[in-house]
């Protein structure tokens, strides 16, 4: 699974869940299940979003983690799903690509 956040330019601020799976066939599939307003990315009100709707679609036993940005709001995010009885071994993995992002702006910061 993984989650994006992001506010519209009237402020509202959403939160994207989208799950990823192997048909029988080995095909990758990717589905967004759900486009969430929330407050402000808070963690909580962000982790409240993510579990109702796994809970909707019947998928607390199926989404073992979550990828997502490594700002601090996002694992934390994850840490309040684990502590969900429902969601057992859930883990969070930072996204490399934000990562590599990060490291490349700081970087080129250094430099200038």
């Amino acid at each position: 699974m993984t989650i994006d956040g992001w506010t519209s330019r009237a402020g509202q601020s959403y939160c994207g869940i989208i799950v990823h799976f192997l048909t029988l066939n080995f095909s990758p599939v990717s589905l967004l299940l759900s486009t969430i307003p929330t407050n402000d990315h808070d963690a909580n009100s962000v982790a409240e979003s993510v579990t109702s709707t796994l809970k909707v679609w019947e998928l607390e036993k199926m989404v073992e983690g979550m990828v997502g940005d490594n700002t601090r709001s996002v694992p934390k995010t994850a840490q309040i799903i684990a502590e969900d009885p429902d969601f057992e071994e859930f883990e969070f993995w930072g996204c490399a690509a934000h990562l590599l992002n990060l490291v490349v702006k700081h970087s080129l910061d250094l430099v200038r």
